[in-house]
């Protein structure tokens, strides 16, 4: 029996195409500087009738990648907000 998966080589698989692609402009920013990083998050569950955020803080360590550091700066913030019931 055939699988469509399987690739040319006994053994070994071929990954399916993407079902839709977007641009991804919020990904637009990258640490390419250094490897090494932390998130934070915050989370507010808001008032009744308000909404609920979650809110990420990327700290990203400068030079880490070649000396040790324990230097963070915030690089990057991202909100996401939805209505409370």
């Amino acid at each position: 029996m055939f699988d469509a998966r399987q690739g040319a080589s006994a053994g070994t698989f071929v990954r399916a195409p993407a079902d839709a692609v977007e641009d991804a402009v919020w990904s637009a920013k990258r640490d390419t500087d250094t490897g090494y990083g932390i998130a934070v998050f915050d989370v507010d569950p808001g008032e009744r009738g308000g909404k609920t955020t979650i809110t990420m803080n990327y700290y990203h360590a400068p030079g880490a990648d070649r000396v040790p550091t324990g230097e963070y700066e915030l690089f990057e913030t991202v909100t996401l907000a939805k209505a409370r019931r």
